[in-house]
């Protein structure tokens, strides 16, 4: 690269995208496209994607020519690692994750749309007797997303890159019951309906079927009326065949479900992906960037004019509340991401703080023994609870089995013993 040293010119930045992709049947090309344009950047950035031209043609390698020369002149690698989606965005999601799992190519990722998404093949015949739905889920959507989502992973010719986490969005129609102890002991019954699919670590992997996959994101889309209701079978061999394999490894719900769309209620999942990102750790100087996959020049909502000495009628106001029920706000997500922005630049200021305050004491170390003895116990005691709650939710779900776990004060006992257990393992 001319004008550039490459011994003494700045070194190469790590660029790390996390994506999310919102619901919304008419943007699935649209979300399709910009998923493989994502696909491209990354592509280039491994310089040497094991890709055969002839699986994309000359277009596409065009693009990512494009693409790695302006890499190079940034000077940056750019890697996904983080993505979230719902509905026809979460089906985009998860032909990315294996993309990008598999270090494969989207191929025709439009075709697969016009192919899976064609009307002409997903409407049930008109005389078929007391049909589920009008669209075809299991027999047409599942089949062609279990078909598509394979073979982008048999396309694989750059290895097996374990370091991405998917993760869809889908809606229990019965839910599941859970259990949460405040400060004071006392406990809190609810009913969770919302449901995470989450796809990292060795599910990638040589051989893998992606048949856990595409049935995460047939059920994440499957839109009410539109698509009959996605089978989820947990640890239940009854219920389990070909298109419908056991989930307990990758869904968040103790027994079997019946689930519709996940965008009734998680329609924007920024959210999951701000706890996978936070999840993870860097070794080196990392920029993170979050995408968020969805329309621009969205309309704004006119404020309903009202005679202010009358109420609005009776379906203008059921309208609104309508509308105010099922328009999902990120706005407290981005407030947090807001506020943690400000935190890192905070601790980046203190660390430096510390850094010269440690060249001023010579040989007298920062951190000793009780601190980092006191970090220790902090750190146990934080996964001691977690894992406490994640157990105390399963049995939630058997309480009748085990009425005695519901003593006062048991959560707190387990947790002391979990972090008993947790702290014997630490090498000293």
């Amino acid at each position: 690269m001319s004008g550039v040293d490459e011994e003494s010119g700045p070194g190469i930045q790590e660029v790390r995208l996390a994506v999310t992709m919102v619901g919304g049947v008419s943007l699935a090309i649209w979300m399709g496209g910009v998923a493989r344009e994502i696909s491209h950047v990354v592509q280039a950035s491994r310089k040497s994607s094991g890709i055969d031209p002839a699986q994309e043609g000359d277009q596409a390698e065009a693009i990512r020519a494009c693409y790695g020369e302006l890499l190079d002149l940034l000077r940056i690698n750019v890697s996904v690692d983080v993505l979230t989606g719902t509905s026809a965005g979460g089906i985009n999601a998860a032909c990315l994750g294996v993309a990008e799992g598999f270090q494969s190519t989207l191929g025709d990722l439009r075709d697969v749309w016009l192919e899976t998404g064609s009307f002409s093949k997903l409407l049930r015949d008109p005389d078929e007797d007391r049909p589920s739905s009008v669209l075809q889920g299991d027999e047409v959507m599942l089949k062609g997303l279990d078909k598509a989502l394979n073979g982008i992973a048999t396309g694989s010719r750059g290895g097996i890159n374990k370091d991405i986490t998917v993760i869809l969005t889908s809606t229990m129609v019965d839910g599941e019951t859970t259990r949460f102890t405040d400060a004071l002991g006392s406990r809190v019954r609810d009913t969770e309906h919302r449901l995470l699919f989450r796809f990292d670590g060795d599910f990638w992997k040589p051989g893998q079927s992606q048949t856990p996959l595409a049935l995460a994101a047939r059920s994440t889309a499957s839109f009410p009326g539109a698509f009959e209701l996605s089978r989820m079978p947990i640890a239940d061999e009854a219920q389990q065949d070909n298109l419908h394999p056991d989930s307990s490894p990758y869904a968040d719900a103790v027994s079997s479900h019946w689930l519709t769309d996940g965008g009734v209620l998680l329609n924007k999942p920024l959210a999951p992906a701000l706890r996978a990102i936070f999840e993870r750790a860097a070794g080196d100087d990392v920029r993170r960037l979050m995408l968020y996959v969805a329309p621009t020049g969205e309309v704004e909502v006119e404020q309903l004019k009202v005679d202010k000495t009358k109420p609005p009628l009776l379906g203008a106001m059921l309208n609104r509340v309508v509308g105010a029920i099922t328009s999902q706000t990120i706005s407290a997500e981005l407030e947090d991401l807001e506020r943690h922005n400000e935190a890192v630049v905070r601790t980046r200021g203190t660390r430096v703080s510390l850094a010269r305050m440690g060249t001023n004491l010579g040989r007298t170390p920062l951190v000793d023994d009780g601190l980092m003895a006191d970090y220790r116990r902090r750190r146990v005691q934080t996964d001691a609870a977690a894992l406490v709650r994640e157990a105390t939710r399963r049995l939630a779900q058997t309480e009748q089995d085990r009425p005695t776990i519901w003593a006062t004060g048991t959560d707190t006992l387990l947790i002391d013993r979990a972090a008993e257990k947790l702290m014997s393992k630490i090498p000293k």
